[in-house]
């Protein structure tokens, strides 16, 4: 039937829209259930994936690790606009895909899983499909906050295409409203530091991030 079904706030993985029309149909991730609210799943935009037979990410995704930056203590220390970014974005491992896509569009060399940053919507999408500010990759732990805060300036505030219209909104709000940062600083620190707890670590020779699967207690 046209029109979104509602889903809960997992924020998918894959979404489709039919050509022609501004809503898109969106399927739940239970591997991205952060348990909020339901929502209706209409993007800001139309996307069509029948432009390309390359519709989605990598067959080998699932040897390649990912984990949403928002943690659960987030909340406690993190105003409201920062935690609704964190639940936007996700840490991943680069597959080939993404190290020949940088090299060739940017010029910058990554290795093969390097930790970078994504958004979440639009992390079926091939990167090289991807619209501008989508995927980051912080050289340093100290620099996931900003990687992070230009994504969700640009990418996600003025660029995905599949970001639901009632996230967006929100995230327009809370920007208006004064709840983007409080000292910046201290949040600095606090995204590395959350970052460590996931296992993400500075490679030896500063050649950027990495991820060590954390012993499971």
């Amino acid at each position: 039937s046209p029109g979104c079904v509602p889903i809960t706030e997992t924020f998918p993985h894959v979404a489709r829209g039919k050509k022609g029309d501004n809503n898109c149909d969106i399927r739940k991730s239970e591997s991205h259930n952060i348990g909020l609210s339901l929502i209706e799943g209409s993007c800001r935009n139309s996307y069509n994936y029948n432009d390309s037979k390359e519709k989605t990410t990598n067959i080998d995704s699932s040897k390649f690790w990912t984990h949403t930056l928002y943690l659960s203590r987030d909340k406690a220390d993190l105003s409201r606009y920062q935690c609704l970014v964190r639940k936007q974005l996700e840490f991943f491992e680069a597959k080939d895909e993404d190290v020949k896509h940088r090299m060739k569009g940017y010029g910058k060399e990554i290795v093969s899983k390097q930790v970078g940053i994504q958004c979440r919507h639009c992390s079926q999408i091939l990167t090289r499909h991807r619209t501008r500010g989508a995927t980051g990759y912080p050289t340093k732990l100290d620099r996931i906050y900003h990687t992070a805060q230009s994504m969700a300036s640009g990418h996600l505030s003025n660029n995905c295409p599949l970001i639901p219209d009632v996230i967006h909104q929100k995230l327009i709000m809370l920007q208006k409203n004064g709840s983007v940062v409080a000292v910046a600083g201290g949040q600095k620190k606090y995204w590395a530091e959350a970052a460590k707890v996931l296992g993400i670590v500075q490679s030896e020779n500063d050649g950027g991030l990495l991820h060590i699967p954390v012993p499971k207690s």
